[in-house]
């Protein structure tokens, strides 16, 4: 008889057995027997066997999808890096890379005074700045003057010091966009997975930014504190 068809699960059968012992004065062990048999088993050992074998699953082997690469990664080796950067097998397009980098450096100029963001974003374009580089490594692909401003360099967003609800929302939506692009473009693999949770954690750090966040150097006033340091420009006359 299956344990499953019956309802009788191994906690339901220990309590049965805790009250019959009682009743009865009997062993616990003789108990759960006699708990067993009531619900239908030959003994408390043929329930045990019946709950093995219902919860037994088939073990399947995950095979990559039909169109996935082989292999799924390539190491590649960055400068400054101790270990090879894992990168997925596979080529975005150098258009769609501006893009994202336009997107990933949006957020990370706001974020310039909130390490919190700066730090998760700036991980983000670090490592797609070394697949950029991995996948397009000839200067005839992709020169030089391009490939330093693709994921690095400003883009005149100002710095959100205290952004209200509302410019949350939207560097949010631009990191679940730069996901949907990656998500596109990439096939699923481990380095993949680790640019969606390091995008993840820069969303979380959104919600979470303090309110009521000041630049550095200045008092609640407006006024510089004491102890800046302030640089002066001077004209002189000739």
């Amino acid at each position: 008889m299956d344990q499953t068809t019956n309802g009788h699960t191994e906690a339901y059968l220990k309590r049965q057995a805790k009250n019959i012992k009682r009743e009865l004065g009997i062993p616990y062990r003789k108990a759960l027997e006699q708990a067993a048999i009531a619900a239908g088993f030959t003994n408390y050992q043929h329930f045990q066997n019946q709950s093995k074998t219902s919860v037994k699953r088939k073990r399947i082997r995950i095979k990559p999808a039909p169109d996935a690469p082989s292999p799924l990664v390539i190491s590649l080796n960055t400068f400054g890096s101790r270990k090879p950067v894992e990168r997925p097998n596979a080529k975005m397009p150098l258009v769609t890379h501006i893009e994202l980098g336009t997107i990933l450096k949006e957020v990370r100029d706001a974020a310039d005074d909130y390490k919190r963001v700066k730090n998760a974003i700036g991980n983000v374009r670090s490592r797609l700045d070394d697949w950029v580089a991995g996948e397009y490594p000839h200067h005839t692909e992709l020169p030089n003057e391009v490939f330093f401003n693709i994921y690095y360099g400003d883009t005149g967003t100002p710095t959100d010091y205290s952004p209200s609800d509302k410019r949350k929302n939207e560097l949010i939506a631009l990191c679940q966009k730069a996901k949907t692009i990656l998500g596109q473009h990439y096939h699923d693999c481990r380095p993949l997975r680790g640019l969606y949770q390091k995008l993840d954690a820069t969303v979380k750090w959104i919600k979470l930014w303090p309110e009521g966040r000041k630049p550095k150097g200045y008092s609640s006033r407006g006024q510089i504190t004491p102890g800046s340091l302030v640089s002066l420009k001077v004209t002189v006359s000739p």
